[in-house]
């Protein structure tokens, strides 16, 4: 009687013990491992924070990861996130892992906090004094055209202009423990311009290289306009 209690009890922790190597494996996530979902949202938080660094005045960001690239020395494997399977799991023992990530960014701000505008209107106080009246008329309308006016709450006919932009990043992380960490390289990424642009520790963003507008074309701009206008 006890021998067979004894069977019976070894039997049950073996089915109960298979049950949970098959239940636990599933869909879980180790240092080498993790469903497919799951990566793409590493990939879709580090351009999220990366974009809200690299953009003036953020209102919201929105982050498409296009693809996902696995290098695992001369093994190069190359998904489209469109076409994953939700059951699918990436494995990564070895190699790196990068992905292309597409960023669509709106920003409001004043012209005090917009760079370029008051770059422009430091530059008309400092040449004032040699432009005609047309001249300075014509570079204060364009300060006002590139500046985007936040509107007081309580005033309903004022309406805010906002500017929206798209641009593109690829991302690269030498593991799925550090991309789980928050660690990135990050590479301004367009089929016309592929640069280091800054990178993701610890899920901190430092941008080293800002792609966007830069003070000469803001001056170039300024002088062309001046020029082109009746004194």
């Amino acid at each position: 009687m006890k021998s067979n209690k004894l069977t019976s009890l070894i039997l049950l922790f073996v089915i109960l013990f298979s049950f949970c190597l098959v239940s636990c494996s599933s869909g879980t996530t180790t240092a080498n491992s993790m469903p497919a979902t799951s990566v793409i949202e590493l990939f879709e938080k580090a351009g999220k924070v990366f974009a809200e660094l690299d953009s003036t005045d953020v209102i919201s960001v929105t982050v498409t990861v296009r693809s996902i690239e696995q290098v695992k020395g001369d093994k190069v494997s190359h998904w489209d996130t469109s076409s994953i399977e939700p059951t699918m799991v990436i494995e990564q023992d070895n190699g790196y892992l990068s992905a292309e990530v597409w960023i669509d960014a709106t920003s409001q701000s004043t012209s005090s906090s917009n760079w370029a505008t008051s770059f422009a209107q430091s530059w008309l106080e400092r040449n004032k004094y040699y432009l005609t009246q047309s001249q300075k008329d014509a570079v204060e309308n364009w300060i006002k055209d590139n500046a985007t006016k936040i509107c007081p709450k309580d005033d309903p006919l004022c309406v805010n202009r906002t500017t929206t932009g798209s641009w593109g990043y690829k991302l690269y992380s030498p593991s799925l423990v550090d991309a789980q960490k928050g660690n990135f390289d990050v590479w301004f990424w367009t089929d016309l311009d592929k640069a280091p642009e800054g990178e993701i520790t610890n899920w901190e963003p430092t941008i080293l290289v800002h792609w966007g507008v830069i003070p000469e074309e803001v001056h170039k701009e300024l002088f062309e306009l001046v020029s082109q206008t009746t004194p």
